[in-house]
């Protein structure tokens, strides 16, 4: 008898854990959805809650803040990101088409340039955040991008891999702050200089 009043525990248990679960996923979906459209700032925990179909007060119990919501929405969609641009470095293209491929990935991201727009750049959960995601990419993962533009004649061979890191690395920071504030002749600049230098080819 007890099994059976075990069994009933368990599944109660269990169809809490996916009501709690299907209320979280619709929170988040209602917040991205929302930051697309008018950006962090601009977005309330009352239009989430209405579009959720939820209470506030189970946003706050679930996340206990908006900028805690708003890093988990962040932190859902760069991982998105990664996943993505692994697929691209890991592929057997030629270098060029991946190249290609990351910038058009970024300039094109209408989702991060509105995500992004107006982020409190002050804030330090935020911040460490997207730290933590510029930093997600070993030295190993560059150097081996790194040789295979050197092979392909896209990378000079007298530029040591470490280099290449550091550079990639402190200009990832800056996209990061800066370039997704800015118009998008500006973020072209900005990538195009990342890849290609300052006397180099542009991207098509």
């Amino acid at each position: 008898m007890s099994y059976t009043i075990n069994g009933d525990n368990m599944e109660k248990n269990n169809g809490y854990l996916r009501r709690t679960m299907k209320k979280k996923n619709a929170i988040l979906n209602a917040c991205e959805s929302l930051l697309i459209k008018k950006g962090p700032n601009s977005t309330s925990i009352a239009e989430i809650a209405k579009v959720a179909k939820v209470s506030q007060v189970s946003i706050y119990n679930y996340f206990g803040s908006k900028i805690a919501l708003i890093k988990t929405v962040l932190d859902r969609y760069m991982n998105k990101m990664i996943n993505t641009i692994d697929d691209i470095l890991y592929s057997n293209e030629p270098f060029k088409d991946k190249i290609d491929k990351l910038i058009k990935l970024q300039i094109t991201d209408a989702i991060a340039n509105s995500m992004f727009s107006d982020v409190d750049w002050n804030n330090k959960a935020i911040i460490e955040l997207l730290e933590d995601y510029s930093n997600k990419y070993s030295p190993n993962t560059v150097f081996k991008i790194c040789e295979q533009g050197k092979e392909e004649g896209y990378i000079d061979p007298n530029i040591p891999n470490e280099a290449v890191f550091d550079y990639v690395t402190t200009l990832t920071t800056l996209f990061l702050s800066k370039s997704l504030k800015k118009e998008t002749a500006y973020r072209n600049g900005l990538y195009n200089l990342f890849f290609y230098g300052l006397i180099g080819r542009k991207s098509d």
